[in-house]
């Protein structure tokens, strides 16, 4: 009866899905074993983590570190260029332009992507 028992508990957990470990840090290479992942909450968004050859490794959320690099970019390009005496300009002869033409096209580049949401700055 005993024998049988335990050949049930066995074979549950075998079968028992796996949830991940919730932590509010980095789990010490003590913690854990091959294999196991953990979901962790932090400061700077959410974590996973997953222990692999006795280490844990950690990876961050793929959507807020796109938005705080994309963020970044934003307030830098809008705080360091300056468009004057812009004339819309989306045509030119590869053959023979000018530097003022190539600028007029490059500023009127800027423009679009800005108004288009690539920037998202305050260029005047």
């Amino acid at each position: 009866m005993q024998r049988n028992f335990e050949d049930k508990v066995r074979q549950l957990s075998v079968t028992k899905s796996y949830a991940p470990k919730i932590v509010k840090r980095k789990p010490s290479s003590a913690e854990g074993k091959e294999g196991d992942i953990a979901l962790g909450l932090t400061a700077k968004g959410v974590k996973l983590y997953a222990k692999l050859g006795n280490r844990w490794y950690s990876f961050s959320s793929d959507e807020q570190t796109l938005e705080s690099v994309k963020d970044n970019i934003n307030a830098s390009i809008a705080s360091q260029y300056s468009i004057s005496n812009l004339t819309t300009d989306r045509t030119y002869n590869a053959n023979s332009t000018t530097l003022a033409e190539i600028a007029d096209i490059l500023g009127t580049l800027i423009k679009d992507l800005d108004k288009l949401g690539f920037l998202k700055s305050k260029i005047s």
